[in-house]
């Protein structure tokens, strides 16, 4: 029985039972293949696995890999944008100022940065969601409103901004819809044309202002309470 074969996924499991990463093994796996169909030579290994294998299939791949690729680079980015603390500068300078209601002006720029976090629905509300959430607690801001505020804003803009993780796996599902159509449509054209038609997204955006303004508490959100002072004096 030949053995070779086997390599690549004993080194990917004996990997992950040593250093717990996933992504690290997998890759690890993945250049033993390669050394196995290209050789010795870690210059052909290389091309081997790149232009052979991985780049051919961005674009051809069933499973959308162009969109795949493009989610993690603006998820990469929402990273940047936490460990930058730009965000949490932002929401500070705006409660610096006590002239007016802190809660609104905070929740007011919660979702100002929700619609500048245009690029990923998730990567908005976990942003938003962790920077947020100890100044809503010090104002005595419940959790579920904030909640509100930032899901109603993430999956919403993301669906009608010009450039997200969800319009790069939208149109990839547009364009393979139509490889069958009798007419020749733009993928990009058609999306951008049924953004009217989204009345969900559109009405949502509209709405959480005045939520705001008014504090509206809709449904169980009236019954929710803030987090209690002695459990955030734990915490800091």
């Amino acid at each position: 029985m030949d053995l070779i074969p086997l390599i690549p996924p004993i080194v990917a499991l004996a990997l992950i039972l040593i250093t717990r990463q996933a992504a690290l093994s997998l890759f690890s796996a993945t250049v033993a293949g390669a050394f196995l169909l290209a050789g010795p030579s870690p210059v052909l290994a290389m091309r081997c696995l790149f232009e052979d294998h991985l780049f051919p299939k961005i674009g051809a791949s069933n499973w959308n890999l162009s969109a795949i690729i493009f989610t993690f680079t603006l998820g990469a980015f929402a990273t940047l944008l936490e460990k930058g603390g730009g965000f949490t500068t932002i929401l500070n300078r705006l409660l610096a100022n006590k002239s007016q209601d802190p809660k609104k002006k905070l929740l007011f720029g919660v979702y100002g940065l929700g619609l500048l976090c245009f690029f990923d629905g998730l990567a908005n509300a976990v942003l938003l969601g962790r920077v947020a959430r100890p100044l809503t607690d010090s104002l005595r801001i419940s959790r579920q409103f904030l909640a509100y505020v930032i899901d109603s804003t993430s999956a919403t803009v993301a669906c009608v901004a010009f450039i997200s993780t969800w319009i790069a796996a939208q149109l990839s599902v547009i364009k393979e819809s139509l490889e069958t159509a009798s007419f020749d449509v733009n993928p990009a054209a058609l999306f951008f044309h049924s953004i009217p038609a989204n009345p969900y997204c559109l009405l949502s955006l509209i709405l959480i202002p005045l939520v705001i303004f008014k504090a509206w508490e809709i449904g169980p959100m009236k019954n929710a309470q803030p987090v209690p002072l002695d459990e955030q004096a734990k915490k800091t």
